[in-house]
């Protein structure tokens, strides 16, 4: 199948096969495989993306009510404890009406099929522990994060995606997750003298 385009589109998908250790089919068919992978996505119920979305109105509203229309830019949170502690309290509020009324987890420890997850939380009311542990790996991956940590660990994945060790989407999604740490610090602004460093 012959395909026409633009010569600095072709320009760009040489230049991206090259650098990928592609043909430009296989350049070609990877990125169109990438595009599928996306509108699946999108078609795809995504509850953190829900959550994400409500955390952001309830945070301009707060803005409104404590700064004022002039003042809305989505960062108050992050430069006022006050609208922080505000903000905390709206996601909260956010995650109660939200919570599940069981717990296949708990199910599962309670008929004794679950062996791991009694390891690992011997007492379901030890959850928040491990919730807590959890998000201080992540800020700590995110305070972390640097222009050459991130070319370090994109060389590392794309090696193991040469080795076929790792296939294409497992690819894409360690290739988002490592540039999302550095956005994740860029935006929320969090340097290494932030409390939670693990």
């Amino acid at each position: 199948m012959a395909i026409r385009m633009p010569p600095d589109m072709r320009a760009r998908l040489e230049a991206a096969a090259k650098s990928s250790g592609r043909t430009l089919t296989g350049e070609l068919l990877s990125r169109l495989k990438g595009s599928f992978i996306r509108d699946e996505e999108r078609r795809t119920p995504n509850t953190i993306r829900a959550l994400s979305y409500m955390a952001n109105i309830t945070e301009r509203r707060i803005e409104l009510v404590l700064c004022g229309q002039d003042r809305i830019n989505g960062n108050h949170w992050r430069n006022d404890y006050l609208v922080f502690d505000a903000f905390k309290a709206g996601v909260n509020w956010h995650l109660d009406q939200l919570r599940p009324r069981q717990s296949l987890i708990a199910d599962s420890i309670a008929r004794g099929d679950a062996p791991l997850v009694k390891i690992i939380v011997p007492d379901p009311q030890q959850v928040g522990a491990v919730g807590e542990a959890m998000a201080r790996a992540v800020f700590s991956e995110v305070q972390d994060a640097s222009t050459k940590e991130t070319r370090r660990y994109l060389n590392e994945i794309q090696t193991m995606s040469a080795a076929e060790e790792i296939d294409d989407t497992d690819l894409r999604v360690s290739r988002d997750i490592a540039y999302a740490r550095e956005d994740a610090k860029r935006d929320l602004k969090i340097d290494d003298s932030e409390e939670g460093k693990s």
